[in-house]
């Protein structure tokens, strides 16, 4: 089941964050706006962005989106238009293109701070972790007193495992966070570095001076939760919905602390009140379908729920609760593939391998008995730290029909579709990690580029490439298999980006045994 991420400023949190500082950002190259001509102060551009801030602030994202390209037309060296372009896609879910939109912006100002923050801020939210840490060193180096910076650094070196880093940063950013914005901050800080009790300090402390503060008492909850004082943290989370305006995401964190009390009935009613305001919620969607699923209720409900947040969001656990869904109406052929693209994308989550593995009791597809359904996860949840919509994660425009499911070949043996699976995992994760001999490794001694006169040309100009400095990512979407014999053949749809480069394409990989191992034999882009 999808969890809301541990951490304190979320996808909405960081574009709400972008409208906050539209109109205080010095328009072009930092503070070199006399550079910039007329232009970067025109009246007109000043009014389109106001007005893209505004709609932002409440997510009228067409609006939005409209009011900052134009602004963008009217004052091209601006970089205020960027960033809440690039606001706009992270709130529609579209990563790749809110980070080369804040690309964008920093290019126009590379030297300032509050851009750069943004940008790190981004990354986070999308747990970019290392890509973060690097940006928001950078702003500390240009501003070491910004304390939201700070505390942003030390959630991305929470988010990469590196606990005692994060509590010297918390530790120093503790020493200048003396608004309420900035404590709130920090007592999410505290809760993604596992420090609990000074999350709940910090959290009282804020209350201390502002009794009727919404985000103190929510963060007061995910503190009280992790605590496990569960009453405790109900009582505290509904004295903050009471404060703060009508949220799907609160309502999906009201659901998770049912759950969590065993409660799953009003857990139900919160999900669905989640869907009642907004029907596009991916996560209040997904949660309701891995509710029911697990109690063998309104399974026909449940798997349209789990279709369409598949749809809105196709990322691993998503797919990971359609395939419980499917296991849940003895449907394995089909939880089988949904938990495949599962684990292809999230390799590292035992959950998933665990639930895959049910399927292959029952290779047959649809027929004989019910599987037992293995555990969610546990429960983690988001601190609310600072404004009311930090926990909004899902907010994609919809778009037309329900996502498909890879299907399953009949003649494919399992233990092969798993394993290639499995080795274009580890074939993405060399590419993105640099690691030239794992990446190579992967292809076979057969393998004849198109574009090379000879395998050993075509290697050489990999590891040429490769040792380019620079981060570089890919993903791997809606992968789906066939045999012709010895033969497996993938074809899927790869988003690759670096610094200086973009682009997604349809690509098709030809796997053969060779000394035991799944190798590609031949990589075309269709």
């Amino acid at each position: 089941m999808f969890k809301p991420l541990k951490f304190t400023l979320t996808l909405a949190a960081a574009a709400l964050l972008a409208a906050g500082v539209l109109l205080s950002l010095a328009p072009v190259h930092a503070m070199a706006a006399e550079a910039a001509g007329p232009e970067a102060t025109s009246l007109a551009a000043a009014a389109k962005l106001r007005e893209g801030r505004d709609a932002l602030a409440v997510q009228n994202l067409e609006v939005a989106q409209a009011a900052f390209a134009e602004a963008a037309r009217l004052s091209p060296r601006d970089p205020r238009p960027w960033v809440g372009r690039s606001a706009v896609a992270q709130l529609r879910n579209k990563h790749a293109e809110a980070r080369e939109q804040m690309n964008k912006a920093v290019s126009l100002a590379p030297n300032n701070p509050k851009v750069l923050h943004i940008q790190g801020q981004l990354l986070l939210d999308q747990q970019e972790f290392a890509a973060s840490e690097a940006v928001l060193r950078k702003v500390l180096g240009l501003a070491p007193s910004q304390v939201d910076s700070r505390i942003a650094l030390a959630n991305a070196l929470a988010g990469q495992g590196k606990a005692a880093p994060a509590r010297e940063q918390l530790a120093e950013a503790a020493k200048a966070a003396d608004g309420a914005g900035e404590q709130l901050q920090l007592g999410g800080g505290y809760l993604n570095a596992g420090e609990y009790e000074s999350a709940l300090a910090m959290f009282n402390k804020v209350l201390a001076g502002h009794e009727n503060h919404g985000g103190a008492h929510i963060g007061k909850a995910d503190a009280l939760e992790r605590l496990g004082r569960l009453d405790q943290a109900m009582a505290s989370l509904l004295k903050g919905m009471e404060l703060m305006p009508l949220s799907a995401d609160l309502q999906v964190k009201l659901g998770l602390l049912h759950e969590q009390m065993k409660k799953p009935e009003f857990a139900e009613n919160a999900y669905r009140e989640a869907l009642r305001v907004d029907e596009r919620s991916a996560v209040a969607r997904n949660n309701l379908a891995y509710l029911l699923a697990t109690r063998g209720i309104k399974l026909d409900e449940a798997l349209q729920l789990a279709k369409r947040a598949v749809q809105l969001d196709p990322s691993a656990p998503m797919y990971d609760t359609l395939g419980t869904v499917h296991l849940a109406r003895k449907e394995h052929a089909q939880a089988r593939a949904a938990l495949e693209y599962a684990v292809l994308k999230a390799p590292e989550s035992d959950a998933y391998r665990q639930r895959l593995a049910l399927t292959k009791a029952n290779p047959r597809g649809n027929e004989g008995v019910a599987l037992a359904v293995p555990p969610a996860p546990p429960t983690t949840t988001v601190a609310v730290a600072a404004r009311p919509a930090d926990l909004s994660t899902h907010l994609p425009a919809p778009a037309a029909g329900l996502a498909s499911v890879p299907s399953p070949v009949p003649g494919l043996q399992e233990d092969a579709r798993s394993a290639i699976s499995s080795r274009m995992a580890q074939w993405e994760s060399a590419w993105e990690a640099k690691d030239t001999d794992k990446y190579l490794q992967a292809y076979a001694s057969s393998f004849k580029p198109d574009k090379f006169k000879s395998r050993e040309a075509w290697a050489s100009d990999r590891r040429k490439k490769l040792d380019k400095p620079g981060d570089i990512q890919v993903e791997i979407d809606e992968p789906a298999f066939a045999v012709a014999g010895d033969v497996v053949t993938v074809r899927f749809t790869q988003r690759y980006s670096s610094a200086n480069y973009k682009d997604v394409t349809r690509k098709q990989l030809e796997w053969v045994k060779e000394e035991g191992e799944w190798r590609i034999r031949r990589e075309v882009t269709l």
